[in-house]
């Protein structure tokens, strides 16, 4: 049995032992993935791996909760295998957290995978050996998530027109311009391939008429930091419609960060 002790001073500000922690992996690997989860509790306050994978996309909600985890972790463990290098919603994970700017920790669950992306196995990759979790592999990984600078903690990661925007739709929102939930349609020109953003819906006269409106981009990199939430709506038509939530993150996130 692997045994864990590490001493954490409780008056530290900066317990590292707070740091969250999400594993990412292949429904076909659940059983080391498990495993590593429960080392890794031992010693960290919050470890969390998506316990409900079947192989399959579960909706809108399951991937908002996926961006959540993302955007909220210190530390994205990627559990490299096979089957993970295939799985398009692990690659997708893994981008996201690769745009998020997140401190990436790779783990090959066994040796001589081949096909490992060349940026990967240059963020000194680990790997389990066949005899499955060792005790230097266990303390390799504690000693360098324990390692992981101030700077290095979560932290919103967004293009600077999305913090514009973000400062925008707030001061909407609080000078009764926009309600907290709003629509907007997307039509896409097929032509030229563009993404053209109209606004409608519970929005004042001002914000509708005006041609400055957040582009698609910026409300789903707002999305991906758990600012906003977009639900969309088909239609019939040539566009497609999204309702707009407005969290109270979103002031927040203005408040103590974009000013």
């Amino acid at each position: 049995m692997v045994q864990v002790v590490i001493q954490r001073d409780l008056n530290q500000d900066d317990d590292p032992c707070q740091h969250r922690i999400m594993i990412s992996y292949s429904h076909l690997d659940k059983g080391i993935t498990e495993e590593l989860a429960k080392l890794l509790d031992r010693a960290f306050d919050n470890v969390w791996f998506d316990k409900s994978r079947q192989g399959i996309f579960l909706g809108q909600d399951w991937w908002n909760e996926i961006l959540k985890q993302i955007g909220a972790c210190d530390v994205f463990v990627f559990l490299i295998s096979e089957n993970a290098l295939q799985s398009e919603w692990c690659q997708k994970e893994l981008e996201e957290a690769r745009q998020q700017q997140k401190r990436i920790i790779p783990i090959s669950i066994r040796e001589n995978i081949q096909g490992i992306p060349e940026w990967l196995q240059k963020l000194q990759l680990k790997a389990i050996a066949d005899g499955g979790i060792d005790k230097d592999l266990l303390n390799e990984l504690y000693a360098t998530i324990i390692r992981l600078p101030k700077d290095r903690r979560s932290k919103y990661t967004l293009t600077e027109n999305a913090r514009l925007w973000a400062n925008q739709l707030v001061y909407w929102w609080n000078e009764h311009k926009i309600e907290q939930s709003f629509f907007i349609s997307e039509v896409l020109m097929m032509m030229n391939q563009r993404e053209m953003v109209y606004g409608h819906g519970i929005l004042d006269d001002e914000v509708r008429k005006s041609d400055n409106k957040p582009p698609l981009a910026v409300l789903k990199e707002l999305a991906q930091n758990n600012l906003i939430i977009m639900n969309r709506e088909y239609s019939a038509s040539s566009d497609s419609r999204w309702e707009i939530v407005l969290r109270e993150d979103l002031k927040q996130a203005v408040a103590n960060d974009f000013r």
